[in-house]
């Protein structure tokens, strides 16, 4: 079993696929290492909650001993980024 966590990145959203997420990176990784995928990815998913469904699917269910996990992190100091943004530019990127 191959377990994903991430953003919209690993959920597929950037593919221009009416279903993206059966395009998604972690299906072409699960099939070259023929392993079932479990993409736990979410569109706009932070860090705190991708570790939270993460942890919620694993004390759920009864994995192989031979999963692999791959957390794809957002930016952890995305909101010191953001705020300087706005001081020298005064705009938003939200």
């Amino acid at each position: 079993m191959l377990i994903v966590i991430g953003c919209s990145w690993s959920y597929g959203n950037e593919i221009p696929k009416h279903d993206c997420f059966n395009y998604a990176w972690p299906v072409h990784l699960g099939k070259h290492l023929n392993k079932e995928v479990v993409n736990l990815a979410q569109p706009g998913g932070s860090n705190e909650n991708s570790l939270i469904n993460f942890m919620t699917f694993i004390a759920n269910n009864e994995l192989p001993t031979d999963t692999l996990a791959i957390f794809q992190t957002t930016e952890f100091d995305i909101t010191k980024k953001e705020t300087k943004r706005r001081k020298t530019t005064g705009k938003s990127t939200t």
